[in-house]
C-alpha cells in the first residue's frame, strides 16, 4: 500500500510485514491535541486532519502519519506529515491497544 503527500511528490510505502492503524476518535483528538501542544506552529497555522495512523515499521520504529481526504481524488487520502511516536506519551499505551502483540519489537 501506498500514501501520496497532500504537498509533494512523495509518497509513503508500507512494507507488507509492517503494521498499520487508524486511531479511533478519542485516541485521535488526544494525539492530535498532544502534536499540538508539542509543535505550537501547527495550532497557530491550522492543522486540519482526517485520520491519524499508527505506523509500527518492521525495524521496530513507529510513526504517527496525519491524512486528509485527496484534493483531486475522491476515494483516497493523501499525508500532510509524519511523526516520531516515540516523542508522545501514549506510545506504548496506543501500541498494546492497536498492535498485534507477535508482531510488536
Amino acid at each position: 500500500m501506498r500514501i501520496e503527500s497532500c504537498v509533494s511528490s512523495s509518497a509513503i510505502q508500507f512494507d507488507p510485514i509492517d503494521q498499520r492503524v487508524a486511531l479511533d476518535a478519542d485516541d485521535q483528538a488526544r494525539v492530535q491535541a498532544e502534536m499540538e501542544q508539542r509543535y505550537p506552529v501547527l495550532a497557530r497555522h491550522g492543522f486540519p486532519v482526517s485520520k491519524i495512523i499508527l505506523w509500527q515499521k518492521k525495524s521496530g520504529e513507529s510513526l504517527f502519519i496525519t491524512l486528509l481526504e485527496h484534493p483531486t481524488k475522491a476515494t483516497e487520502a493523501c499525508f500532510t506529515a509524519t511523526f516520531v511516536a516515540a516523542r508522545f506519551a501514549s506510545i506504548e499505551t496506543l501500541r498494546r491497544k492497536y498492535l498485534r502483540p507477535e508482531l510488536q519489537i
